[in-house]
């Protein structure tokens, strides 16, 4: 991405929040749909009509009301909508040479991006038993925050913000982030619902001053190398635990 796109400045931002939702799924859903009913004048927001029932379990409910109320809502309003802010076109522009850059607006016109990330489920239950799903997966959905200097909040996976600060990043975001620590999917989505409504108390500029020391240090830590390296070292670290397994 730094050879593709090189390497810029973050601009003052207009706007408190961005989202894509490309591929619809479950948390996309609850979380664009949320940014829309809340914080549609004060948003980018990207909605695009690549629609599988797969992706939203049939439509089933959660249980968690104040999810399954934002379900509906997406379903009765948003659903078979588009939403766009650019050129964007699935069939032509859906690689990431094209989708890789964060020097577009939403990522650089906003202070708080949510990633929407391409799987987000962490606690599982299979025949009665419990486990926890490996990851974090991260895409350039986050990557582009990282190197564009931009916050972010992780709709993803659990310990999204754990596992990069092991990397060398930091995320002293002064807002909640405790959340990501639950394993649960229908709770961390729940807590990310609720930040929305506590984020959208402050001002474009009281948002990036409460995230700027830690999206400054994070723009950095990669456009050094430093992060390369570090992920290179884990690598490594876990390549010869492989063989150690093996051998």
């Amino acid at each position: 991405m730094r050879q593709w796109f090189g390497i810029k400045e973050k601009t003052n931002p207009q706007y408190k929040f961005s989202a894509v939702c490309n591929r619809i799924s479950q948390s996309k859903a609850w979380i664009t749909t949320k940014l829309l009913t809340v914080a549609r004048e004060s948003s980018l927001i990207a909605l695009n009509l690549w629609f599988e029932e797969k992706n939203v379990h049939g439509w089933q409910a959660t249980g968690n009301a104040k999810l399954d109320q934002l379900t509906q809502l997406f379903r009765d309003q948003y659903l078979g909508q588009e939403i766009k802010i650019d050129d964007f076109d699935n069939a032509a522009h859906n690689q990431q040479r094209i989708t890789g850059n964060p020097w577009q607006p939403l990522y650089q016109d906003c202070a708080v991006h949510f990633t929407n990330e391409s799987f987000h489920y962490s606690g599982m239950v299979e025949d009665g038993e419990q486990y926890i799903w490996p990851g974090p997966f991260i895409t350039e959905k986050t990557l582009k925050c990282l190197l564009g200097g931009t916050a972010f909040v992780p709709v993803g996976q659990f310990e999204t913000y754990r596992t990069l600060e092991t990397l060398g990043l930091q995320f002293d975001y002064d807002f909640a982030t405790a959340w990501d620590s639950d394993p649960g999917n229908l709770s961390r989505a729940e807590s990310i619902v609720t930040l929305i409504d506590d984020l959208n108390q402050f001002t474009v500029e009281q948002l990036v001053s409460k995230t700027q020391d830690s999206s400054s240090h994070n723009q950095n830590h990669v456009m050094t190398g430093k992060f390369f390296d570090q992920c290179q070292q884990k690598n490594e670290e876990s390549i010869a635990q492989i063989f150690d397994l093996i051998c």
